[in-house]
């Protein structure tokens, strides 16, 4: 098991190493520390872990020093890579920009798929840009240290009870795993107020989608969605009845 530091200090000591030319394969690749999987587990991601860091975070670019035509081009390598066309994939993916330099060009992933000659395999709905949430050090869905919290406290609640960590869904039990808000952050006067154990619950990428649709059905305002669809009846039944 590691702490914070500990991977903080890992990183800033590849940083050093590697220089500029730090990325997740250079990383992994290095035997003396961890996987950038471990990192992105604890951090919520490869770029919020370089923002926690002392790395500078020139290593990953900034969502202005993109342009259109460079976004288009990374959402039709991410199409290729993946033979589907989600959100998650591609800021999850560390070659890629932020969510954020996304909905800064595009504003939503939708908008963002179809400049790239992509809108129809969308598959996933895509959060709307909340303009009350102060995000000028938030890279892709970079997680408070509060939801960071509430996370290891759920991940560490499932092995004191002798169970291995799993989706809430599937049951898989993936290396990484994510949180999911049942009821949007952006519907509580605080974001803190939504991190909650009755409100979260952990999930893999997979079903990270199928969770954001479901919610996306119930709270069509806080997500880029169509209102008047009914939610699937075979996810979260047990936590939302």
């Amino acid at each position: 098991m590691y702490d914070d530091e500990e991977l903080l200090a890992m990183l800033e000591t590849a940083y050093d190493r590697y220089d500029d030319q730090l990325t997740t394969a250079v990383f992994d690749a290095d035997d003396e520390f961890c996987s950038s999987a471990t990192i992105r587990r604890y951090f919520g991601g490869w770029r919020d872990a370089i923002i926690e860091s002392s790395v500078p975070q020139s290593v990953v670019r900034g969502q202005n020093s993109y342009t259109d035509e460079e976004l288009c081009e990374q959402i039709q390598t991410c199409y290729q890579r993946y033979d589907r066309l989600r959100l998650t994939d591609f800021t999850d993916d560390s070659e890629f920009a932020s969510e954020k330099a996304i909905r800064t060009h595009f504003e939503t992933w939708r908008d963002a798929a179809h400049a790239a000659g992509l809108g129809e395999h969308v598959s996933s709905v895509g959060r709307k840009k909340d303009p009350s949430v102060d995000r000028d050090n938030i890279s892709g869905r970079k997680p408070t240290s509060a939801h960071r919290d509430l996370k290891a406290e759920l991940i560490q609640t499932e092995v004191e009870a002798g169970r291995e960590p799993a989706c809430i869904n599937c049951d898989g039990t993936p290396e990484t795993l994510f949180m999911h808000h049942i009821i949007p952050t952006d519907r509580f006067d605080e974001i803190t107020e939504s991190h909650t154990e009755d409100n979260c619950v952990l999930c893999c990428r997979d079903c990270h989608e199928r969770l954001d649709e479901y919610s996306a059905r119930l709270y069509p305002e806080s997500y880029d969605a169509d209102p008047g669809e009914s939610p699937p009846d075979d996810i979260l039944a047990p936590i939302v009845e």
